[in-house]
């Protein structure tokens, strides 16, 4: 369609500014056509809302139980996906890393799940529906992990940080559209009503998720450039335990009680000797540059300071 073609051409063409190029046929040849990089930015960006708009959704039928699983479970199918498509190979150290990193979060969420059991504060809503909710937070994981090894093969193809960039925000406004749009059952009276009753906080808020989401792309596709997707995703598995440390100074109530926040200390512990291991296994990603001896292999860990 004319609108595919234009945002390929305005996406591409960042590129060619960036390398000083000015081919004005090769400007026509991006407004006519896509080419296979911007095909991948295209179902990058397609995933990514998908799993956005799939992880927010699951909260509407199950407990933030299964926000954490989203994180768990995009190790698994990053690595696999990665094994398949990006010829990365794991060896036996990367998986009991990423193994005892997942399970020791596995084992928070279990804890936490039998406190509420305890203090009888599961009673069932008549509009929750776990089943559906989990399936949707693994549906979610899927994307998330797809489109983390889109953009480590854009990156790996030559795609500069801010073709990226624009890709996110280009072709996300456009999905966003559509999708808000969708959710007022097309109905623009009911989008202006939305739009009426938004008030100077939430448009703070707003503007923060823009810049946090903004500097967490930004900050991937430099991660992505030295590690493959499935140590990126087993990296990640630490931003649910960050979140959570805010409680020790009294956000959403702090603990509980005492056993409860020696759990979480002992599931930080172990999920950082888990992450230890997965990088003391080696680079993954320059695994064939580096097949020499055994010392050659750069660490995961010192891999962006030595390039």
């Amino acid at each position: 369609s004319s609108s595919s073609s234009s945002s390929s051409a305005v996406v591409g063409v960042v590129a060619d500014v960036e390398k000083g190029e000015k081919d004005p046929k090769k400007f026509s040849r991006l407004c006519c056509r896509p080419n296979e990089k911007t095909l991948a930015l295209i179902m990058m960006v397609v995933f990514d809302f998908i799993g956005n708009y799939s992880a927010i959704l699951c909260f509407k039928f199950t407990s933030v139980t299964s926000g954490t699983i989203i994180q768990t479970a995009t190790v698994p199918i990053s690595c696999t996906l990665g094994f398949l498509f990006m010829n990365r190979r794991y060896s036996r150290r990367h998986v009991v890393g990423a193994f005892v990193s997942m399970a020791a979060l596995l084992f928070l969420i279990v804890c936490d799940s039998l406190e509420v059991n305890e203090e009888g504060n599961n009673v069932p809503h008549p509009d929750k529906n776990p089943r559906l909710g989990d399936a949707l937070a693994f549906f979610a994981a899927i994307c998330f992990s797809a489109t983390n090894i889109l953009q480590e093969y854009s990156i790996d193809s030559g795609v500069y940080q801010n073709e990226i960039l624009a890709a996110f925000g280009f072709y996300g406004t456009l999905f966003a559209i559509v999708a808000i749009f969708a959710e007022h059952k097309w109905n623009f009276e009911l989008l202006m009503n939305f739009f009426a009753r938004i008030e100077h906080h939430d448009v703070m808020i707003y503007i923060l998720t823009s810049v946090t989401l903004f500097a967490s792309f930004a900050s991937a596709y430099r991660a992505l450039k030295y590690v493959d997707a499935g140590t990126f995703n087993v990296v990640l598995l630490q931003q649910s335990l960050l979140v959570g440390m805010v409680r020790f100074f009294g956000f959403e109530g702090g603990f509980s009680s005492t056993t409860q926040a020696v759990v979480f200390v002992g599931t930080f512990t172990v999920q950082a000797i888990g992450i230890l291991v997965y990088a003391t296994a080696g680079d993954v990603k320059h695994r064939e540059e580096t097949s020499g001896s055994e010392s050659e292999k750069r660490s995961i860990l010192l891999a962006a300071a030595k390039q």
